[in-house]
């Protein structure tokens, strides 16, 4: 079963990428973001690649609920007949690979890792490097 695995290295973004295989594995890299919402002071963790995320009073909280919330759309994903979870990957942003056409890719936060649309404390976004493996 695909679980998200936190890799040691943050603060630097690898390209996403999810291999869906026929033998009901998700494999692949997505980034995570994470930042203190300046209204509420809730520390939020969000995959916008996966539409994920989660909040609580403390980071680890906050990383938990994305973490099942991501968790539980990779195992839909893994459930799901190859159209429909094509359906889904296309609905969140990601693109298949034209050659390998298990392989999707998605970039949604740029290069510079700017957030957009969101109240948060200044100085709080972390960008972190995500394996589902």
């Amino acid at each position: 079963m695909a679980e998200i695995i936190i890799n040691k290295s943050t603060g630097t973004h690898k390209v996403e990428h999810l291999k869906v295989s026929p033998k009901k594995k998700v494999i692949g890299h997505i980034n995570g973001i994470s930042f203190v919402d300046a209204d509420t002071m809730h520390h939020v963790f969000y995959f916008p690649s996966l539409d994920a995320s989660g909040y609580g009073n403390t980071f680890e909280e906050a990383q938990q609920m994305a973490l099942d919330s991501a968790n539980e759309t990779l195992r839909y994903l893994m459930d799901a007949d190859p159209g429909e979870s094509q359906r889904l990957l296309k609905s969140l942003g990601w693109s298949q690979d034209k050659m390998f056409r298990k392989n999707f890719s998605h970039a949604h936060v740029d290069s510079d890792g700017v957030l957009q649309g969101f109240n948060v404390v200044e100085n709080s976004v972390q960008k972190i490097s995500m394996t589902a493996a």
